[in-house]
Protein backbone atom coordinates (compact mmCIF):
# COMPACT_ATOMS: atom_id res chain seq x y z
CA UNK A 1 0.00 0.00 0.00
CA UNK A 2 1.30 3.43 -0.85
CA UNK A 3 0.64 6.15 1.66
CA UNK A 4 0.69 9.82 0.92
CA UNK A 5 2.46 11.55 3.72
CA UNK A 6 2.33 15.27 4.28
CA UNK A 7 5.38 16.63 5.93
CA UNK A 8 5.23 19.94 7.70
CA UNK A 9 8.16 21.78 8.97
CA UNK A 10 7.94 24.67 11.38
CA UNK A 11 9.10 27.90 9.85
CA UNK A 12 10.82 30.66 11.65
CA UNK A 13 8.14 32.67 13.57
CA UNK A 14 9.77 35.86 12.28
CA UNK A 15 8.66 34.87 8.76
CA UNK A 16 5.04 34.81 9.93
CA UNK A 17 5.47 38.25 11.51
CA UNK A 18 6.93 39.58 8.24
CA UNK A 19 3.97 38.11 6.31
CA UNK A 20 1.52 39.97 8.61
CA UNK A 21 3.47 43.23 8.26
CA UNK A 22 3.37 43.01 4.46
CA UNK A 23 -0.43 42.48 4.58
CA UNK A 24 -0.82 45.53 6.87
CA UNK A 25 1.17 47.71 4.46
CA UNK A 26 -0.96 46.54 1.51
CA UNK A 27 -4.18 47.11 3.46
CA UNK A 28 -3.10 50.67 4.31
CA UNK A 29 -2.56 51.28 0.59
CA UNK A 30 -6.09 50.22 -0.37
CA UNK A 31 -7.83 51.67 2.72
CA UNK A 32 -8.70 55.05 1.10
CA UNK A 33 -10.30 53.27 -1.85
CA UNK A 34 -12.30 51.02 0.48
CA UNK A 35 -13.51 54.04 2.45
CA UNK A 36 -14.58 55.74 -0.79
CA UNK A 37 -16.59 52.66 -1.83
CA UNK A 38 -18.21 52.52 1.59
CA UNK A 39 -19.16 56.20 1.43
CA UNK A 40 -20.66 55.86 -2.03
CA UNK A 41 -22.57 52.74 -1.04
CA UNK A 42 -23.99 54.50 2.01
CA UNK A 43 -25.20 57.52 0.02
CA UNK A 44 -27.87 56.00 -2.16
CA UNK A 45 -30.34 58.27 -3.87
CA UNK A 46 -33.89 57.88 -2.64
CA UNK A 47 -37.28 59.28 -3.49
CA UNK A 48 -40.22 58.89 -1.13
CA UNK A 49 -43.87 59.87 -1.54
CA UNK A 50 -45.77 61.26 1.46
CA UNK A 51 -49.55 61.61 1.47
CA UNK A 52 -52.03 63.64 3.54
CA UNK A 53 -51.50 66.54 5.92
CA UNK A 54 -49.71 64.17 8.28
CA UNK A 55 -47.25 63.19 5.52
CA UNK A 56 -46.67 66.85 4.62
CA UNK A 57 -45.89 67.63 8.27
CA UNK A 58 -43.40 64.76 8.30
CA UNK A 59 -41.62 66.15 5.21
CA UNK A 60 -41.24 69.56 6.82
CA UNK A 61 -40.04 68.03 10.09
CA UNK A 62 -37.35 66.13 8.17
CA UNK A 63 -36.31 69.29 6.35
CA UNK A 64 -36.07 71.59 9.38
CA UNK A 65 -34.20 68.92 11.36
CA UNK A 66 -31.51 68.47 8.70
CA UNK A 67 -27.99 69.54 9.52
CA UNK A 68 -27.32 71.87 6.61
CA UNK A 69 -26.13 75.36 5.74
CA UNK A 70 -29.51 76.71 4.72
CA UNK A 71 -33.25 76.10 4.28
CA UNK A 72 -34.43 77.43 0.89
CA UNK A 73 -37.99 77.45 -0.39
CA UNK A 74 -39.98 78.86 -3.28
CA UNK A 75 -43.67 78.64 -4.08
CA UNK A 76 -46.63 78.45 -1.78
CA UNK A 77 -49.10 81.27 -1.28
CA UNK A 78 -52.15 82.38 0.66
CA UNK A 79 -54.23 79.36 -0.38
CA UNK A 80 -51.51 77.11 1.09
CA UNK A 81 -50.82 79.18 4.19
CA UNK A 82 -54.38 79.74 5.31
CA UNK A 83 -56.48 77.03 3.72
CA UNK A 84 -54.36 73.87 3.79
CA UNK A 85 -51.88 74.09 6.67
CA UNK A 86 -52.98 77.15 8.62
CA UNK A 87 -50.85 80.15 9.48
CA UNK A 88 -50.23 78.99 13.07
CA UNK A 89 -48.70 75.74 11.81
CA UNK A 90 -46.28 77.71 9.59
CA UNK A 91 -45.34 79.96 12.53
CA UNK A 92 -44.65 76.91 14.67
CA UNK A 93 -42.56 75.34 11.89
CA UNK A 94 -40.31 78.39 11.69
CA UNK A 95 -39.99 78.66 15.47
CA UNK A 96 -38.69 75.05 15.44
CA UNK A 97 -36.43 75.75 12.42
CA UNK A 98 -34.88 78.71 14.20
CA UNK A 99 -34.47 76.64 17.38
CA UNK A 100 -32.54 74.12 15.22
CA UNK A 101 -30.24 77.01 14.14
CA UNK A 102 -31.11 76.49 10.46
CA UNK A 103 -30.92 79.78 8.52
CA UNK A 104 -33.45 80.33 5.74
CA UNK A 105 -33.86 82.26 2.54
CA UNK A 106 -37.33 81.98 1.06
CA UNK A 107 -39.17 83.36 -1.95
CA UNK A 108 -42.89 83.99 -1.34
CA UNK A 109 -45.45 85.64 -3.55
CA UNK A 110 -47.10 88.85 -2.33
CA UNK A 111 -50.31 87.06 -1.25
CA UNK A 112 -48.47 86.20 1.98
CA UNK A 113 -46.47 89.38 2.35
CA UNK A 114 -47.74 89.99 5.91
CA UNK A 115 -46.47 86.57 7.06
CA UNK A 116 -43.21 87.07 5.14
CA UNK A 117 -42.61 90.46 6.76
CA UNK A 118 -43.25 88.88 10.16
CA UNK A 119 -40.73 86.15 9.34
CA UNK A 120 -38.19 88.76 8.19
CA UNK A 121 -38.24 90.12 11.76
CA UNK A 122 -37.12 86.76 13.16
CA UNK A 123 -33.51 85.60 13.42
CA UNK A 124 -32.02 83.33 10.73
CA UNK A 125 -34.86 84.29 8.35
CA UNK A 126 -34.81 86.19 5.07
CA UNK A 127 -37.83 86.43 2.77
CA UNK A 128 -38.18 88.11 -0.62
CA UNK A 129 -41.33 88.44 -2.72
CA UNK A 130 -42.48 87.82 -6.28
CA UNK A 131 -45.66 89.31 -7.81
CA UNK A 132 -49.01 88.06 -6.53
CA UNK A 133 -50.00 86.48 -9.87
CA UNK A 134 -47.21 83.91 -9.31
CA UNK A 135 -49.04 82.33 -6.34
CA UNK A 136 -48.74 78.54 -6.43
CA UNK A 137 -50.30 75.50 -4.80
CA UNK A 138 -46.88 73.88 -4.58
CA UNK A 139 -43.75 74.58 -2.59
CA UNK A 140 -40.20 73.42 -3.22
CA UNK A 141 -37.87 73.07 -0.24
CA UNK A 142 -34.11 72.52 -0.60
CA UNK A 143 -31.98 71.61 2.42
CA UNK A 144 -28.54 70.03 2.09
CA UNK A 145 -28.83 66.99 -0.21
CA UNK A 146 -32.63 66.89 0.14
CA UNK A 147 -35.38 68.37 -2.03
CA UNK A 148 -39.08 68.23 -1.27
CA UNK A 149 -41.85 69.12 -3.68
CA UNK A 150 -45.11 69.56 -1.82
CA UNK A 151 -48.50 69.82 -3.53
CA UNK A 152 -51.21 71.50 -1.45
CA UNK A 153 -54.43 70.26 -3.03
CA UNK A 154 -57.50 68.85 -1.26
CA UNK A 155 -55.55 65.63 -0.78
CA UNK A 156 -52.03 67.02 -0.28
CA UNK A 157 -48.95 64.98 -1.06
CA UNK A 158 -45.23 65.48 -1.50
CA UNK A 159 -42.05 63.94 -2.80
CA UNK A 160 -38.84 63.87 -0.80
CA UNK A 161 -35.74 63.28 -2.88
CA UNK A 162 -32.33 62.64 -1.33
CA UNK A 163 -29.78 63.18 -4.07
CA UNK A 164 -27.00 65.78 -4.08
CA UNK A 165 -27.18 66.28 -7.87
CA UNK A 166 -30.92 66.95 -7.75
CA UNK A 167 -30.59 69.25 -4.72
CA UNK A 168 -27.84 71.25 -6.43
CA UNK A 169 -30.02 71.59 -9.54
CA UNK A 170 -33.02 72.89 -7.57
CA UNK A 171 -30.73 75.21 -5.60
CA UNK A 172 -29.74 76.84 -8.92
CA UNK A 173 -33.43 77.46 -9.68
CA UNK A 174 -33.85 78.93 -6.21
CA UNK A 175 -30.93 81.33 -6.78
CA UNK A 176 -32.51 82.59 -10.02
CA UNK A 177 -35.78 83.34 -8.20
CA UNK A 178 -33.93 84.89 -5.25
CA UNK A 179 -32.24 87.36 -7.64
CA UNK A 180 -35.57 88.24 -9.28
CA UNK A 181 -37.52 88.63 -6.02
CA UNK A 182 -37.68 91.88 -4.06
CA UNK A 183 -37.77 92.80 -0.39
Amino acid sequence: HGYLVDLYQATNPENFFQFIEEKKVRFKQILPELKQHQMLAGKKETATVFKSIRGIKEIYNIMISAKAKEYNTFGGGKRVTYKVMGENWWRSLHIRRIANRLPSRQVFDKTIRKFGEELNQRPLSRVKFLPQHLEQLTETIIVGDKVANVVFTKSPYGFLIEDKTVADSYRKQFEILWKLARR
